[in-house]
């Protein structure tokens, strides 16, 4: 299987998938892979598949509310898996000294019968974090639903 990830076209250079998220930077990578979609989610659906997108070395059960780490090079990200769609999505949720907290979202959309695009979303958890917005109330609105409408644009 290495052979058709090594060989396919992607949108970004490879070396794109190193470069993390920082600040209030929302970074999306994209890359088509000669998988069909069963073969793709052997990469996001397993701790091994993930190594070949995310570090030298996953340590991590692929299941909502796991956690574990994510070794790459010198860094070491905590990591916790928030929620799985099987065959398409995983979502997780990462902090590093370095990097700071991130929601990491790798989503599997199917091109052809044997194609699959795979785009990983990395979203700062700052850049979630929205000013309170005044409500036709008179009060502020902030928290969870604030929050997850952020993330919606963001990965829209």
């Amino acid at each position: 299987m290495r052979d058709e990830l090594d060989s396919t076209p992607d949108t970004d250079a490879d070396e794109a998938f190193d470069v993390p998220a920082t600040g209030t930077d929302v970074v999306r990578h994209e890359r088509e892979l000669a998988l069909d979609a069963d073969e793709a989610w052997e990469l996001l659906g397993t701790s091994e598949g993930l190594e070949r997108w995310l570090g030298d070395r996953v340590d991590l059960d692929i299941e909502p509310g796991a956690e574990g780490t994510i070794t790459d090079g010198d860094e070491q990200l905590l990591t916790e898996v928030e929620s799985v769609e099987p065959g398409r999505r995983v979502s997780l949720r990462w902090w590093s000294e370095e990097r700071g907290a991130a929601v990491v979202d790798l989503t599997l959309e199917p091109v052809s019968d044997e194609r699959t695009r795979l785009v990983v979303t990395e979203i700062p958890v700052r850049a979630l974090e929205v000013p309170a917005v005044h409500t036709f109330a008179g009060g502020s609105s902030t928290g969870p639903t604030m929050l997850a409408g952020s993330r919606a644009l963001a990965l829209a």
